[in-house]
C-alpha cells in the first residue's frame, strides 16, 4: 500500500474510533467541564472537528465559515461534524499530491511559514488524539468503565 494512503488510512480510523468513543457519552455529559478544562465535554468533541474545518481553510485560503463550538449541541451534530469534517479531509488529500504539495501559512502572530501536506495531516492526527486522550480522562474520572479501546489495523 501507498505510505501516503496508509497515512490517510490512518486518520480516518482515528476519527472512526473517536466517532466510536463518542457515542458512548452519555448526553447530559457533553455540558460537563472537566477538572482543569476551560470548555465542556461538547465543545472538546466540537474543537476536534472544528480543527480539521480550520487547516483546509487555511490549506484553501478559503475565507469561508468556520466552526465554532458552542455549548448544548446535541451529540448527533457533533457526531455528524465529526464525519463530515473528516470527509473534508480525505477528499482533500485524496487529490494527487497534495500530501506533497507544500503550503503557505500566516500563523497568529503573524508569522509566515511553509508546510507540507503530510505535516498538515500528521498534526491533524496528533491533535485528535490528544484532545481524544483528554475526553477519555474526563470519563473515567466520572466513573465511565466501558471506553472502547482505539486499536489500530491488524490489532483487532
Amino acid at each position: 500500500m501507498d505510505a501516503n494512503r496508509e497515512i490517510l488510512d490512518t486518520f480516518v480510523r482515528t476519527r472512526e474510533k473517536t466517532v466510536e468513543l463518542v457515542e458512548t457519552i452519555p448526553d447530559d455529559w457533553l455540558s460537563r467541564t472537566a477538572e482543569g478544562e476551560d470548555h465542556s465535554l461538547g465543545c472538546l468533541l466540537q474543537h476536534i472537528a472544528s480543527a480539521n474545518a480550520r487547516w483546509i481553510y487555511r490549506i484553501k485560503n478559503d475565507s469561508g465559515e468556520l466552526i465554532t463550538p458552542t455549548d448544548g449541541l446535541p451529540k448527533s451534530e457533533i457526531i455528524q461534524m465529526m464525519k463530515e469534517t473528516c470527509e473534508q479531509i480525505v477528499a482533500f488529500f485524496s487529490k494527487e499530491g497534495a500530501i506533497e504539495k507544500t503550503f503557505n501559512f500566516t500563523l497568529q502572530g503573524g508569522k509566515k511559514c511553509q508546510l507540507t501536506g503530510l505535516w498538515c495531516l500528521l498534526y491533524l492526527m496528533q491533535h485528535e488524539v490528544h484532545h481524544r486522550g483528554k475526553v477519555v480522562l474526563a470519563l473515567r474520572q466520572w466513573g465511565a468503565k466501558d471506553i472502547p479501546f482505539m486499536p489500530y489495523k491488524g490489532w483487532e
